[in-house]
Formats: C-alpha cells, sequence, structure tokens
C-alpha cells in the first residue's frame, strides 16, 4: 500500500511491500537445437544464458536497490519468488542457468534478511513447486525424440524416464493462485515468519522439509522420489 503522495524518485510515498516475481527458465526466442536437454558443464555465459541471470537475479536487485529506503522507512515487506530448483540441483536438469538463478535469489534474501531485519523489513523468498505457467507447460512439452549424440558432451538418454517425469510433474502442478495467495498472506502478516516459504503440494513439501535436512549425499539420493 502507499500514499498517495509521490516520494520525488518516481516511487509512491509510504511504499510498505513490493513482490519480485518476473522470470524466465530460457533466454526469451532462443531455444538450443536438441530441445532444452544439455548438461550444466555446457552453459553459454556469453549467449543465450545471459537473458536468464539478468532478468532473474538482477533484475531482482534492481528492484530491491531502488525501493530499499522506502520499505526501510515504511517498516515494509519483501518478497521475492524464488523456486524450489533454487534449493537442490540435479545432474542434465534441463534449466541449468534457471537453477543458478535461483539459487543465486535465495542467497542475496538470506542477505537482506540479515541487513534489514535491525530496520524491522521481513524479507523472504517463496519457494513454488511447479506452477501451471505457460512457461512451464511449455517447459515440458514433449518435442519428439531428444538426441544429445551430437552434443559437445555426447550420452544416452532415458525417454522412458523422461516420459514418467513428465506425467509425474504434471500430474502435480499447482494453480498460480497458490502462489498469490501465499504472497498476499505474508504481506499482511505482522510477525516475522521463517525467511523461506515452500509452496507445494503437502505432500511433496513434506518430502522436501525431510530431505533439506538430511546430508547432500542422501539429499541426492531421495531427491528420486520426487
Amino acid at each position: 500500500g502507499s500514499s498517495s503522495s509521490g516520494s520525488g524518485d518516481g516511487w509512491p510515498a509510504g511504499l510498505y511491500g513490493v513482490v519480485n516475481c518476473a522470470g524466465v527458465a530460457w533466454a526469451p526466442g532462443k531455444k538450443r537445437p536438441n530441445g532444452e536437454f544439455y548438461l550444466s558443464v555446457e552453459l553459454d555465459c556469453d549467449t543465450e544464458e545471459v537473458p536468464i541471470i539478468d532478468i532473474n537475479l538482477n533484475g531482482t536487485i534492481r528492484v530491491v536497490n531502488a525501493v530499499a529506503q522506502h520499505i526501510v522507512a515504511s517498516k515494509g515487506v519483501i518478497v521475492n519468488i524464488a523456486s524450489l530448483a533454487g534449493r537442490f540441483g540435479s545432474p542434465g536438469m534441463t534449466f541449468p542457468a534457471y537453477v543458478a538463478s535461483k539459487h543465486a535469489v535465495n542467497g542475496i534474501t538470506k542477505c537482506w534478511r540479515y541487513e534489514l531485519e535491525k530496520y524491522g523489513v521481513r524479507v523472504y523468498a517463496m519457494e513454488p513447486w511447479f506452477i501451471q505457467t505457460p512457461m512451464v507447460t511449455e517447459g515440458f512439452k514433449d518435442d519428439g525424440k531428444v538426441d544429445l549424440s551430437k552434443t559437445k558432451f555426447p550420452r544416452s538418454f532415458d525417454e522412458s524416464k523422461l516420459a514418467k517425469q513428465r506425467q509425474k510433474v504434471q500430474s502435480t502442478m499447482m494453480d498460480p493462485t497458490a502462489v498469490s495467495s501465499e504472497v498476499v498472506r505474508v504481506l499482511l502478516t505482522s510477525k516475522q515468519q521463517a525467511g523461506h516459504i515452500i509452496v507445494a503440494p503437502p505432500i511433496i513439501k513434506v518430502v522436501l522439509t525431510i530431505v533439506s535436512t538430511l546430508p547432500h549425499k542422501w539429499q541426492d539420493k531421495l531427491r528420486t522420489v520426487l
């Protein structure tokens, strides 16, 4: 919320809450010749991955830099839409640049929370499961056979496993209102809550919460249940 008078820098006076929700999983207008299936070590940070990092991470930083003084003045709230992809990594994950950017969003959120809590500002990272948006549904679309034989790191690919993963994800996708309602709840709650909030189906949320407390080698093994 805000008052009707301006602050002189383009932002409304009395700005109480900001939600960083812009994000992309692949570079706009670009797609790799073999679909999105490539190894993390094949990332090309000078070309198509630049917009992903710039929008997901740098965009979040730019907005908070612009509004921080106003949020401090109103003892307000900052909500960054991260992702459960920012909590876990997976070999051969289809969106490694996205995973890296969301890990970074989680990290900078922790920094801001530690720095701003003494001013009465609450800072959260929202970590959604797969949400039914065009970006997600497009990412899991079956475009036919995936040919990895001519990539920089040729390897075999289990297409039947991929199909099962698609079905599992599609059966558990959540409506966007699951995230928006959680954001509204956080904005309207005056007490500090957990800094990282998982938004996922109940059973998946329980499993993820348990897995995140285990040593990394067990996390890697148990993550396959998802």
